[in-house]
């Protein structure tokens, strides 16, 4: 039984993962047609919170004992979209204490540093009046 109640719990912690990383999918853009998906009320200020409040919830599906340290960039870049919108980019880097399960569904895991580096980006949005998409934000 106490077998039984491991593995059903590393198999919820694993579909917690696979939800928190497809939800990051859903930010990303990659779930939609980049331009079509534009949001015209969606500034760069709300698109770097929003992608930074993802990254922060991939980070903590992993159990806080895995973790030896975070960081999180302050400030990421503009990548184009279409023509006329963008994505704000930002990154991530978690390190764990070991191999973790959960680390291939979140992003790119280095064996050898025990490093995790989820992609993340966020939906489309057009730049208002004086925004310049090669500044960092």
């Amino acid at each position: 039984m106490r077998r039984s109640l491991g593995v059903r719990r590393s198999a919820l912690a694993v579909a917690a993962v696979a939800v928190s990383f497809s939800m990051s999918l859903a930010v990303t853009g990659c779930a939609g047609g980049g331009g079509r998906d534009r949001d015209d009320h969606l500034t760069v200020d709300d698109a770097k919170s929003e992608t930074m409040t993802i990254e922060r919830s991939v980070v903590a599906s992993f159990p806080e004992a895995e973790v030896v340290s975070v960081d999180q960039a302050p400030t990421g870049v503009l990548l184009s979209c279409s023509d006329d919108t963008y994505q704000w980019t930002g990154r991530v880097t978690v390190q764990l204490d070991g191999t973790s399960e959960r680390a291939a569904f979140v992003g790119r895991f280095d064996e050898a540093s025990h490093l995790v580096t989820p992609a993340s980006a966020s939906r489309c949005f057009a730049l208002r009046e004086g925004e310049n998409s090669y500044d960092r934000y």
